[in-house]
């Protein structure tokens, strides 16, 4: 058994029904794992699709699906635009142009109509916009504006319109971050997760919207209890919740965590 199967395995064995990945290059051995890397569909050109990570996920989701589980997945991941990683949205248009360039949204709507029509040969043929048996949830990107300003408000509705026009109409799978239907994430590394959610609850029932404690994280001592701390937090608002992040191995100093780790065991069940 490979550690991409134990770690499914061990996921699920622990009680949770949703992970959340990205379409995005990885490197060879990621973070010390026995990742095999892949390039970004769109890493050297816009619109010159490399689908070889499409194939990968093909086979993950038959993976998921097997071990009960459901996939959120973002489309794109914003610190690609020359953050911490560089593909052709990136050295084309940096990241404020990204947002505020027509011909960019216009690309960046024609790479979500490419990933969510890609069929997958273990689900039938089926496009990824039909497969609500494994998909939970269509994220148009990870953190979009993550550090910059919010400098076009419209970014993300005008995007989960590009992913609802493709959704079946009966459809089970979310948009998370716009749209119907809709799935609001919250991401955040303050520890302050109780305030910060109870406001977020609140303006999402207004608005008629869910919401998802998507990313949370801590590093060092007390790294367990402050995980566990949150994900109370967050069960006692009725709020689901993902940590970042299982990885085999772990990284006790880091965010990193598995198994053998105190904040496994204080997340799990």
């Amino acid at each position: 058994m490979n550690d991409q199967d134990t770690m499914l395995q061990a996921i699920a064995s622990a009680g949770y029904r949703v992970i959340r990945i990205f379409i995005v290059h990885v490197a060879d051995g990621n973070k010390g794992t026995s990742a095999t890397g892949v390039n970004d569909i769109e890493e050297l050109s816009i619109g010159g699709y490399d689908d070889t990570v499409l194939g990968m996920i093909d086979d993950f989701m038959l993976k998921c699906y097997d071990n009960g589980l459901k996939l959120i997945i973002a489309l794109h991941d914003r610190y690609s635009l020359g953050t911490w990683d560089t593909d052709a949205y990136g050295s084309t248009y940096g990241d404020t142009n990204f947002y505020t360039d027509s011909t960019a949204q216009s690309q960046f709507d024609a790479r979500i109509n490419h990933i969510l029509t890609h069929t997958n040969p273990n689900f039938d043929d089926r496009p990824w916009y039909d497969l609500d048996e494994v998909v939970f949830a269509f994220e148009p990107q990870n953190e979009g504006f993550g550090h910059i300003d919010f400098v076009n408000p419209s970014w993300y509705c005008d995007r989960a319109a590009t992913i609802r026009g493709l959704l079946p109409a009966d459809t089970s799978i979310l948009i998370s971050t716009g749209g119907a239907p809709i799935s609001t994430p919250v991401h955040s590394y303050g520890n302050d997760a109780s305030s910060q959610l109870s406001g977020a609850v609140s303006s999402a029932t207004g608005a008629g919207k869910r919401i998802m404690y998507e990313e949370f994280g801590n590093t060092g001592d007390g790294k367990s209890s402050r995980n566990a701390g949150e994900a109370s937090a967050a069960n006692q608002l009725g709020v689901p919740w993902l940590a970042w992040e299982a990885s085999l191995p772990g990284k006790p100093d880091d965010y990193e965590f598995w198994t053998d780790e105190d904040t496994w065991s204080s997340l799990a069940g």
